[in-house]
């Protein structure tokens, strides 16, 4: 289908569907997708827009109830506010080529942004969350139970509650009206979670007091809730303007993390996932470390969440120093000093599910571990020990019988040369690793020759022009 067809396809159905009335128009111009709408839309006219030139999905609602357009440009959209009736929205059109690729399928997935003040750590987001509510604290979290709370809405029929715990609409919550809008309670463990509202089921808003939201790189911008897991106390300072957090989990990024006052100090509450973190406090400028007034830092505080793993060496026994490094602790050689055992020695380390490099120091001499067969190319001519903790995805490769050896790269590994060494079993390859959640890119390489997988139709192509298959961990 030629570009030229398909602008003559748009251009029918805009001749057959708009009214010269109506200031929403959709249609093609400059060789450009053209959508114009008028800011005073109420929602059952924006479904009916949407519905009529399949385009639901794309931010519509978003930008006509919040003035938002995060949305619209993550679908490769661009808005135009100059014109202050309408809002004007453009998009390159595309053929059919273009979409499809020449052979096979290519879907081309708008990318989940991993944001400035998140840790990445040979791949994996290293999340961490608070709540940011306009009128108070946020949701009442009585034990295990989170009373989700929609303000207003006095005249609306039917509420329901939506997001990642309910498995979106398909389980959705229904919610009770009170004095004050609506309620519903749902039982929920520490960590991150994504919501909307469903409004006499067909309007879907985010949440209009809560400060935080984030696209879900398909298009949908989602209000989030974090149930905590960590408060952090800051004792005295009771004359102090502003106290703020950083730490390792947020790349030290300062004056973001304000902490509130209490009637003996200053409180956080957050969620983290499990691992093992450094961080100071900011009284006014003033670096603190600890729970005292007056503690001058000199070097951050540490505390852990989640399980430890164990790191054994065996042998060394005439070993001075052993140490040990990964990209955990930012590959500190000072840091983690081993205990001697019988047979060699070893640390605990609190490490959440995820993939992690390390190497171990002894005598000033770095080594991979020899107890470990998986080595990785960082890239920069280093070999390390790779570990995998709570894998939660097998890769699989099948065919290739007679290869020498198959690997594993991808955004999960920071792409390393060499990739992750694949086990040959029956008529496949596998690997096993863990997948944060979200979109991942990755790749084969058989015999030194990188390939796409082939049992994956999704795939899209990088900045410098490479196809990559493409898969979404829920």
């Amino acid at each position: 289908m030629s570009l030229r067809i398909a602008a003559a396809c748009v251009l029918v159905m805009l001749a057959l569907n708009v009214s010269a009335q109506k200031k929403e128009q959709f249609k093609i111009k400059d060789n450009l997708m053209l959508i114009v709408l008028s800011r005073s839309l109420t929602s059952n006219d924006v479904d009916e827009f949407a519905a009529k030139y399949n385009i639901a999905g794309i931010g519509l609602h978003q930008l006509i109830q919040t003035g938002k357009s995060d949305s619209i440009k993550a679908m490769g959209w661009s808005l135009n506010q100059s014109e202050p009736e309408l809002y004007v929205i453009t998009k390159p059109l595309q053929s059919y080529d273009d979409l499809h690729g020449l052979s096979g399928s290519k879907i081309i997935f708008t990318p989940i942004p991993t944001p400035d003040d998140w840790r990445v750590i040979g791949g994996n987001k290293i999340i961490y969350g608070y709540n940011d509510f306009k009128n108070d604290e946020g949701f009442k979290i009585s034990g295990d139970t989170v009373y989700f709370v929609l303000k207003g809405y006095h005249n609306a029929k039917r509420v329901r509650l939506a997001g990642s715990f309910t498995n979106w609409q398909y389980g959705a919550f229904p919610m009770t009206k009170n004095e004050d809008g609506w309620i519903a309670a749902v039982k929920l463990k520490p960590g991150a979670y994504y919501y909307k509202f469903i409004i006499n089921d067909n309007n879907w808003t985010t949440d209009p007091d809560n400060e935080i939201s984030e696209n879900d790189g398909r298009g949908n911008e989602n209000s989030v809730f974090y149930v905590p897991n960590k408060t952090f106390t800051l004792k005295g300072y009771e004359n102090a303007n502003n106290v703020f957090l950083a730490g390792s989990f947020n790349n030290w990024i300062k004056n973001k993390l304000r902490l509130q006052k209490t009637k003996d100090g200053w409180q956080i509450k957050m969620y983290l996932e499990p691992g093992t973190y450094k961080y100071n406090y900011y009284v006014d400028g003033l670096t603190i470390s600890g729970e005292e007034e007056k503690n001058i830092a000199d070097k951050p505080l540490q505390f852990s969440l989640g399980d430890t793993h164990t790191f054994i060496l065996k042998g060394f026994d005439n070993a001075k120093k052993v140490m040990l490094a990964g990209n955990f602790n930012d590959w500190d050689p000072d840091e983690l000093r081993m205990k001697k055992t019988p047979d060699g020695w070893e640390i605990s380390y609190a490490l959440g599910p995820g993939n992690y490099q390390y190497k171990f120091i002894v005598d000033g001499k770095w080594i991979t571990d020899p107890s470990n067969t998986q080595i990785v190319n960082d890239g920069k001519g280093n070999l390390n020990s790779y570990l995998v903790i709570d894998a939660n995805y097998t890769f699989h490769l099948k065919g290739f019988s007679k290869a020498k050896n198959a690997n594993l790269v991808g955004d999960f590994n920071d792409w390393s040369p060499e990739g992750l060494p694949m086990e040959h079993s029956g008529d496949e390859w596998i690997c096993s690793v863990h997948l944060a959640k979200g979109k991942h890119l990755y790749k084969f390489v058989v015999d030194g020759k990188w390939i796409r997988d082939p049992a994956n139709p999704d795939w899209e192509n990088d900045e410098d022009g490479n196809e990559n298959s493409v898969m979404w961990i829920e």
